[in-house]
This record gives C-alpha cells, structure tokens and sequence, in this order.
C-alpha cells in the first residue's frame, strides 16, 4: 500500500501526507507501520505525529511532522502563520513525554486492545472491526441510523458517513471512555441491535 503511494508521489508530484496519530495503538502484536519505513518515501512525503493519542494528550494540539524537508518547512511556514506559536509549557511537556518513561504507551494501548476485545465479543453478531486505534466500527443493521440508536438506546456513536462515503450504514464507536459507561453502553446496544 506504501509503495503504491510513494509510485504515485513519484509520477504526479503530489505530497504523501500520512497521519500516523494512532502508530502506538495497534492490537494483536502487530507492529505499527511507517510510511517513511517505506523505501522513497522520504523523497515523496511525511508523517504526522500527534501527542494526544499516544500520550493521552488530547486537546493540547501538538505534535510534529517529519520526512521530506521541503515538505516540513511548508508544514513550519504554514504553522507561523496559522498560530502564534505552541504554549511553551505545552512544549515542555511534550518533550518530557517522547523523553521520559514509556510505560504508559503500553498501558494505554493494552488498556485500548482490552476493551475492544469486549465490545467485539459482546456485539459479535454486528462483525465490529478494530486493528487499532480506541473506535471500533460497525455495520448497523437495516432500519438503523445514529441517530435512532441515540434516541431508542442512550448511547452515542458517530455516523460513518462522516468519514466519507465509504462509511455509510457504518458506526463508530469510542473506547475512550471509563469501562462502566462503556460496558453500560455496549449492553444497551447489544439489546437494541441485537
């Protein structure tokens, strides 16, 4: 999938951006994949890295981006001018998570695989699909949107849809909740879909 990206930056011109928030969350011992791992694409692109998802630094909006250098200063330039700069305690808290102990990325991430091997089991019959990252995504069955999950069963999910149109008649739902509002969650849709 990599090499055909990089191909196509190849023949086009066009920048390979690849986000690779979710590269520390992945599940059943795989091992993440990089798209600057892959042969050319330091030429063709970069990768984004986010804070938030690996070390539980949501809302802070910070992260990096590396791989192609002409690439990383427009990223930069762009960055001057969107934002005055990134809070300089934000900074440092940042580098003291990528330099510090990293016990908590494991932890984090088995805490992730454990509870969407629950939602997986507890909703089977909807084939739920999670190799990683804290949303597992489903089918929902005919008759059923979002929103009348929402109104029949309390619990929230977020429409496929709104991912593009691939994820029509699809749901997403969050690990990234405390395990009893998650199981509550879970069993309120396993009575109302089935």
């Amino acid at each position: 999938m990599f090499g055909d990206a990089v191909a196509f930056g190849r023949e086009t011109g066009a920048a390979i951006v690849h986000d690779f928030a979710y590269g520390d969350l992945v599940f059943d011992g795989r091992a993440p994949e990089s798209f600057l791992a892959e042969p050319g694409a330091r030429e063709v692109g970069v990768e984004l890295f986010s804070m938030s998802k690996s070390y539980g630094m949501a809302g802070w909006r910070i992260g990096f981006v590396v791989g192609n250098a002409e690439l990383v200063e427009r990223v930069r330039w762009l960055q001057e001018h969107v934002r005055a700069g990134i809070f300089v305690p934000l900074q440092r808290a940042a580098i003291a998570a990528l330099t510090g102990p990293q016990e908590t990325v494991e932890e984090r991430r088995a805490l992730y695989e454990a509870r969407r091997d629950r939602v997986v089991d507890a909703l089977a019959p909807l084939d739920p699909r999670c190799e990683g990252t804290f949303f597992v995504w489903f089918r929902l069955p005919e008759g059923w949107t979002c929103e009348r999950v929402l109104d029949e069963a309390r619990v929230g999910l977020a429409p496929g849809e709104g991912f593009g149109s691939r994820g029509a008649g699809f749901a997403r739902l969050s690990l990234a909740t405390v395990d009893e509002l998650l199981d509550l969650g879970v069993e309120r849709l396993r009575r109302a879909l089935g």
